[in-house]
């Protein structure tokens, strides 16, 4: 089925997601999600900065090949700083299980006069 063909309005009451936005398309499974590489900052090296409550995540799209993690801290001091990927799919998981219980705040900029899509998040 074409994807024209399948494209959905789904009015913003109907789903948390959609908030932003009076309508949003809904799409079927085969589409590529959007990566991002998250610069992400502790304040100590514990599990080499792979891990453990960060003080500050900040997150870019980028190309799916990309993203490369890193296996080892960068800087010398605090604040120690890691990279991790992640797909717009399963981020906002990633971010809940970094910060626990921990009282965290995710805040997401989009392209302007673009409806929240997706695709034109920056």
């Amino acid at each position: 089925m074409p994807q024209d063909e399948f494209d959905r309005k789904l009015p913003a009451a109907d789903g948390t997601s959609n908030a932003c936005t009076s309508d949003a398309k809904v799409y079927g499974s085969g589409t590529t999600p959007l990566y991002l590489s998250s610069t992400v900052n502790y304040d100590t090296k514990t599990n080499s900065c792979k891990s453990g409550l960060p003080s500050l995540v900040n997150s870019a799209v980028v190309a799916v090949d990309v993203c490369s993690a890193t296996t080892d801290c960068t800087n010398q001091a605090a604040p120690y700083t890691g990279t991790s990927c992640s797909s717009t799919l399963t981020y906002k998981d990633d971010m809940a299980s970094a910060f626990g219980s921990n009282p965290y705040l995710i805040v997401e900029a989009y392209s302007a006069g673009q409806s929240c899509a997706a695709d034109k998040l920056t």
